[in-house]
């Protein structure tokens, strides 16, 4: 499982960190027990067409044994590109004039890729849409 944080580093700030980075210590999403800093993994992320190397601290929980990967807020898992680009495109193609593919093409990424990220996110848009509703409501704002 991945826990994603509030990164305020940009994606080359964070990647010139290393292992370095400070990551908050939360508490575990599993059984609510304090959590401690559990080595990690680097891994690749795409930003602006470059492949940048950034570490993945994990976290373990003592109470339960459960580890989880801390994700920067720009990192998706299983998606090498960053949120930033995945976005705009899926933007560019829900609100836009133009198709996946001329999309796609503007932003050097596969149409089949980017075919894939706005499938996800036309699947899972009402379940968002309700969640942040939702949180508004929770915050006192109107929905």
């Amino acid at each position: 499982m991945a826990i994603v944080w509030p990164c305020p580093q940009s994606v080359e700030q964070y990647a010139a960190l290393g292992r370095e980075v400070e990551v908050p210590r939360p508490d575990c999403p599993v059984c609510l027990g304090p959590m401690t800093r559990w080595s990690g993994y680097r891994r690749k992320i795409r930003h602006d067409d470059v492949d940048v190397v950034i570490f993945v601290a994990r976290a373990r929980c003592s109470p339960c044994g459960a580890t989880h990967a801390q994700l920067p807020a720009f990192a998706l898992t299983n998606r090498l590109h960053d949120v930033e680009t995945i976005g705009a495109l899926v933007e560019e193609v829900v609100d836009g004039p133009a198709g996946v593919r001329p999309a796609a093409k503007a932003r050097d990424v596969g149409h089949e890729t980017a075919r894939g990220w706005v499938r996800r996110f036309r699947a899972r848009a009402l379940g968002l849409a309700s969640s942040f509703a939702a949180l508004a409501v929770a915050l006192g704002a109107e929905p």
